[in-house]
């Protein structure tokens, strides 16, 4: 069995334990006692008059912006009608479908195969998702070749 420890062994273990602690509490202490911080350099601020005619002047500059975008709204692309009127026979929308292949090659080729996929009647009709899949595939091409620009990208507008 262990020898029972004394009293001054107990004193002398615990000092060396918490001497450490107390060191680093007292240089915590010391570095933030009042009287040792030095003040802060004061930060410049503009008086209020001037900080109000600077807010002014950019809310005006923001609104002056904001009239002239609304005025003459800038978009990407080009107008172009490819409209084909009831009864044309599909001959003439593939020429003009031809016609339009200098410009917008994309939109060419692709129109170029729905008027195909269009043209189905009885059994070969298409289907409610041959005709979403072929109308995005011409809202894609279009956009490609820049004739229409994508509607969530607010910086196209």
């Amino acid at each position: 069995m262990s020898e029972p420890v004394t009293l001054e062994q107990f004193r002398s273990l615990l000092a060396e334990t918490v001497t450490p602690i107390t060191d680093r509490l007292a240089t915590l202490e010391q570095r933030t006692n009042p009287a040792n911080l030095t003040p802060a350099a004061p930060i410049a601020t503009l008086p209020a008059d001037e900080r109000a005619a600077k807010a002014e002047a950019r809310a005006a500059a923001a609104e002056g912006a904001l009239s002239d975008v609304l005025a003459a709204p800038h978009r990407v692309g080009r107008q172009v009608h490819l409209s084909l009127p009831d009864g044309m026979p599909s001959s003439q929308g593939t020429d003009l479908v031809e016609r339009s292949r200098k410009d917008s090659p994309a939109l060419a080729t692709v129109a170029t195969r729905a008027i195909a996929v269009l043209e189905g009647t009885g059994p070969n009709r298409p289907s409610k998702a041959t005709l979403h899949r072929t109308l995005r595939s011409l809202f894609m091409a279009a956009e490609q070749d820049g004739l229409i620009t994508d509607p969530t990208l607010k910086s196209n507008w």
